[in-house]
């Protein structure tokens, strides 16, 4: 048996933002922006080392555009996108060109686009404004702007005195107070301008990917001062990452994860609508460009079972998955040598084409190895596709969901259970385990090692039509 290695303390991430929500005291309260700010704050993202660096990030947010005339604008159905990942954004975007074809009005935007959709004839009108990230753009002033200055910093003081009981890898995360201070006064900026916004707009409808990330955070907040209904597209692990959850509703794949948020849900239950998981949908189409990368890729696997295995690599110091993807990548390159008729494809994650995943540096020794950065969705579509692999990725969901078949990597007793994934993959805890199984699936005799049994009805629902349920649970909300 392999032994299994202490992994580092970014796979306990999850009771990390548990313990930081237990000692901010109520969100309700005037510090918002610590519930807010949390995922940049615990993840260390836009690290800030000094005050001269400090001064120089924030000084860089008051650039003056001329404001947007948005008097005329108002909407029906609000749509906000954290990021350009395909587990959501794709999604969104199709929603709301369904909901301006009929007759709705919607505006949908990301940290980096601000767009009204508008149906035309033959197609969808997008108007487009400057980046919402442009705070001055939305009804802000040099005083409000010197207000959130000086209101995130005794957030930062405060954040400070209540870390002082939070456990000591938290502390230790939180230990820079001009990265503290910066994330806080960005929370802070946001308040004010998406309050702004809001009162424009008058939406009657917000739908966004997540409570727990930038602008989602506030918008969620700001939406139930407000009393607008708000709504989170979910496409997450059920974790206490996530929680607790601040929209009056939230739409989820099955039944299972329903479930396991209410189990960890804090505070008000939201109302849970299974949806379905509308990527699966997008794939089933198989409505996309074949590029000549993927050509190349798929000339030579000619032949060949296809083994893909999807990286979770993204260089975070604090999730620090570099071990595990070492580990993954020793068992993979073990096993290739053993099954030359198989090909076998490392993918990155989206938009991490430029980053070297570890354990990586010997590839060119493996002639049945490559690594790809295709679009999960053209990979899918692989007819000698036989198995997709990963150690947590909800892109497991999205194969077992099409058909494939799906194996998932424990190689520590500290990798995190997943109940969504663990009932559609078998578990592969040692390279003796994955060399066994490729030979049962290189064996036609003997068929497929067994699945844990599920009803696709179930683990699946609504399979080919979630934007129409989507679409309509928009109407049922806009007309009861």
């Amino acid at each position: 048996m392999d032994a299994k290695p202490l992994l580092p303390d970014g796979f306990h991430i999850a009771s990390h933002f548990e313990n930081y929500i237990q000692h901010i005291g109520p969100i309700e309260k005037n510090h918002q922006s610590l519930f807010a700010a949390r995922l940049p704050l615990l993840l260390r993202e836009g690290k800030v080392n000094n005050f001269p660096q400090f001064i120089k990030e924030v000084l860089s947010n008051f650039q003056k555009i001329h404001p947007l005339n948005l008097s005329k604008i108002s909407c029906d159905v609000l749509i906000f996108s954290s990021s350009r990942k395909p587990s959501f954004q794709p999604t969104l975007d199709r929603l709301g060109e369904k909901l301006a074809q009929k007759d709705l009005r919607v505006i949908r935007f990301s940290p980096d686009r601000f767009e009204t959709v508008n149906p035309s004839e033959k197609e969808i009108n997008i108007s487009s404004f400057p980046s919402m990230s442009k705070y001055i753009a939305f009804g802000g002033s040099t005083f409000q702007f010197l207000l959130s200055f000086a209101s995130s910093f005794l957030d930062m003081l405060y954040l400070q005195f209540r870390s002082q009981k939070m456990n000591r890898e938290v502390q230790k995360i939180l230990n820079n107070p001009f990265s503290l201070w910066y994330q806080l006064f960005l929370s802070r900026l946001r308040f004010r301008s998406l309050g702004h916004l809001l009162g424009l707009l008058q939406p009657k409808i917000i739908i966004t990917n997540g409570d727990h990330v930038p602008f989602g955070a506030e918008l969620a907040l700001l939406g139930e001062k407000k009393n607008i209904h708000t709504i989170w597209f979910f496409n997450e692990h059920p974790t206490t990452m996530v929680v607790p959850i601040i929209s009056r509703e939230v739409w989820v794949w099955n039944k299972t994860v329903a479930d396991e948020l209410k189990k960890i849900q804090k505070g008000n239950m939201p109302l849970f609508t299974i949806v379905g998981n509308a990527q699966i949908d997008e794939i089933l189409k198989k409505n996309y460009k074949v590029t000549q990368q993927e050509k190349h890729l798929k000339s030579k696997s000619f032949g060949k079972n296809v083994f893909l295995f999807l990286s979770e690599y993204d260089q975070n110091p604090v999730l620090n998955t570099g071990d595990l993807m070492r580990l993954s990548l020793e068992w993979i390159k073990r096993t290739a040598r053993l099954f030359p008729h198989w090909f076998f494809l490392i993918k990155t994650r989206p938009y991490h084409e430029h980053i070297s995943i570890p354990g990586s540096e010997d590839m060119q020794n493996y002639p049945n190895i490559k690594i790809t950065h295709e679009e999960l969705k053209n990979l899918l579509n692989w007819d000698n596709l036989k198995v997709v692999v990963a150690c947590g990725s909800t892109g497991l969901y999205v194969s077992a969901g099409i058909g494939k078949y799906t194996l998932r990597f424990l190689p520590s007793k500290y990798s995190t259970r997943h109940r969504i994934i663990d009932e559609i993959t078998v578990p592969i805890e040692s390279v003796q385990s994955l060399i066994e199984t490729l030979r049962k699936l290189s064996d036609s005799t003997n068929g497929k090692p067994k699945k844990g049994s599920y009803h696709s009805r179930d683990v699946f629902p609504h399979k080919r039509h979630v934007l129409d349920y989507m679409e309509a649970r928009c109407f049922e909300l806009l007309n009861g």
